[in-house]
């Protein structure tokens, strides 16, 4: 009977290593992120390493302005900047953002347009979503192509830049 608790004992802990394992890999690879592409430029630029706060705990509840990285889960992950809340009317028209009816000032623009053309959007938000733009709006894939994000789609918070060095900083 020993050996049978024996190996029933061995075969959970082996059991709660591999989990503990696998949980410290998904946190690591959610952790850890590479950019891509120029659609965040001036903030972030191409190939900058950057630490993300993963959202353990679903739905994410973001704030306007945060740098988030949104994806599917799978291996297809984007970094944008959230711009609409839950439940808000958001409108980009002739490069000006509105919000509520009421035109917002994009300071982390650093005097970029904040529409590439003269097309208008307009999106009236669900509870469940947020919209997303990238800073530099000419070269990014965002919300106006796409469509608003889920909130169970947010796989994490940009707390700071760790590289390059040069450009080591919290990123808001």
């Amino acid at each position: 009977m020993n050996i049978f608790y024996e190996l029933l004992f061995s075969r959970a802990i082996q059991k709660i290593l591999m989990l503990k394992i696998s949980n410290f890999y998904q946190y690591i690879t959610n952790t850890l992120y590479v950019t891509s592409g120029h659609s965040m430029d001036p903030t972030v630029k191409h190939d900058e390493l950057l630490i993300v706060s993963p959202c353990l705990t679903n739905p994410y509840n973001p704030h306007r302005g945060d740098i988030v990285v949104v994806g599917n889960r799978g291996d297809h992950r984007m970094l944008k900047r959230v711009i609409g809340l839950p439940c808000e009317y958001i409108k980009l028209s002739e490069g000006l953002l509105y919000i509520n009816s009421v035109q917002i000032s994009e300071y982390y623009l650093n005097g970029l347009p904040s529409s590439s053309s003269s097309s208008t959007f307009e999106w009236y938000l669900n509870p469940d979503e947020i919209l997303v733009l990238g800073d530099n709006r000419s070269r990014s894939t965002d919300s106006r192509s796409f469509g608003p994000v889920k909130l169970n789609d947010i796989l994490g918070k940009v707390l700071f830049r760790y590289w390059p060095l040069s450009r080591l900083r919290v990123l808001k």
